[in-house]
């Protein structure tokens, strides 16, 4: 009886052993869960455009343009008889060297402003080369052109659910081909199909 009881002690310790083993893992599975949900939310810029024509009249797409911080987008525009092509690249000005608690309140202003590179090109013949200024989140700013043309774009940030952008395509050199095989050298007479082999 007393054989019995140690064995059954035992088994016990083991049991609580693996328990012990068990319990972390399935909490570490939990937070590789919520890591993989925080993963799939990102965030990303509606931009409203506005143009207005050297005539004065005012081009407004009736949609919001969805982009991805820190990549460079080409937008079309069709409208008034002309195509309105935009280069734009949104990115945040957050100084990712100021870190502590005191930093969420100093910054929340430097998270209200971005820097807009805007390049527009209307019917193929360049408006505006790429330029970069600070534009203010959820406030319409406004590029003046001369000639009394004038662009506006308001920025919106906006938290989406899904994978991130692909990385932006690069060429990419071609794999290694098969290397070319060798000729073969047929010795005698042309019209011999094996080639002088018996």
């Amino acid at each position: 009886m007393i054989r019995v009881v140690r064995q059954g002690a035992r088994w016990g310790a083991v049991l609580l052993a693996l328990g012990l083993l068990v319990g972390p893992a399935a909490a570490v599975a939990a937070a590789d869960d919520e890591a993989q949900e925080e993963e799939a939310e990102r965030e990303v810029a509606q931009i409203k455009i506005e143009i207005k024509l050297e005539s004065g009249r005012v081009v407004k797409p009736d949609d919001n343009f969805t982009v991805d911080f820190g990549v460079e987008n080409s937008l079309a525009i069709e409208a008034d008889g002309s195509r309105h092509q935009f280069m734009l690249k949104v990115e945040r000005k957050a100084d990712a060297s100021d870190e502590g608690e005191g930093k969420k309140k100093k910054d929340k202003k430097k998270d209200e402003v971005v820097a807009l590179t805007v390049g527009y090109d209307r019917d193929g013949e360049p408006i505006v080369a790429p330029y970069t200024f600070d534009a203010k989140l959820k406030k319409r700013e406004v590029l003046r052109i001369e000639g009394g043309m004038a662009l506006a774009f308001t920025i919106t940030p906006k938290k989406v659910k899904g994978d991130a952008p692909p990385p932006d395509e690069t060429e990419e050199e071609p794999e290694d081909k098969d290397p070319p095989k060798d000729k073969i050298e047929i010795d005698g007479d042309g019209n011999d199909p094996l080639g002088g082999l018996e």
